[in-house]
């Protein structure tokens, strides 16, 4: 009911019908409803959550994912003043691109060939550029602050991305996809042995778990 006809969710509403929420929007999140509705669809399907999941992964594609300048082989979620209504330049964040490639692959089960396999692949592309060879990730890419930065600062974007590799690769098996989620998860597993609390990280769970 929140998923608007052009696929953008009400991201904020007050409980008072007169007051009107300061525009403002997440574009991980949004692609991380996608992936929670797919999953609903898949289990107990509705005509009204199916016309949502469509629609919503239209919007994702349509106006936040695109290549990355200089790098046509890649593709990313951006994040960008015209959706997030935000001061900071387009940008691409990790979580964006993990989530958003968790939701397109389980759009696949619904309505297949919504999302060509190469787009996938291309955004796939784009997390494995992002990681480093001990497995750890830049959480962002801003072009116009020279590509890559802020090295293992999120704490669900790495789980995040080892989900969205995973489900390409249970439909795409490309060596690469298996091979960058693993050494993500190896990563935050090393950075976590002996600790006697955890951060409570529900994606690194999702991606352990297939």
């Amino acid at each position: 009911r929140h998923c608007d006809d052009d696929g953008r969710f009400a991201y904020l509403t007050n409980l008072k019908a007169d007051v009107v929420a300061e525009p403002d929007y997440n574009i991980v999140r949004h692609a991380g409803a996608v992936y929670a509705l797919a999953m609903s669809q898949q289990r107990r399907p509705t005509g009204e959550c199916r016309g949502a999941v469509l629609r919503s992964a239209a919007f994702l594609k349509q106006q936040a994912m695109a290549p990355v300048p200089g790098r046509e082989e890649l593709l990313a979620i951006w994040s960008s003043p015209e959706i997030d209504h935000a001061s900071a330049p387009v940008h691409a964040k990790l979580g964006s691109v993990g989530l958003g490639l968790a939701a397109l692959v389980s759009v696949e089960g619904i309505e297949p060939g919504t999302t060509p396999l190469e787009e996938l692949r291309r955004l796939a592309r784009f997390l494995a550029f992002m990681q480093e060879p001990d497995g750890t990730f830049y959480s962002k890419y801003s072009p116009w602050q020279g590509g890559r930065i802020e090295l293992d600062r999120s704490l669900y974007y790495p789980g995040e991305a080892a989900l969205g590799l995973l489900m390409l690769y249970e439909r795409d098996a490309e060596p690469l996809w298996l091979e960058t989620a693993a050494k993500a998860m190896a990563a935050l597993a090393r950075r976590r042995a002996g600790q006697e609390t955890v951060e409570a990280d529900h994606w690194a769970l999702l991606a352990t778990a297939r």
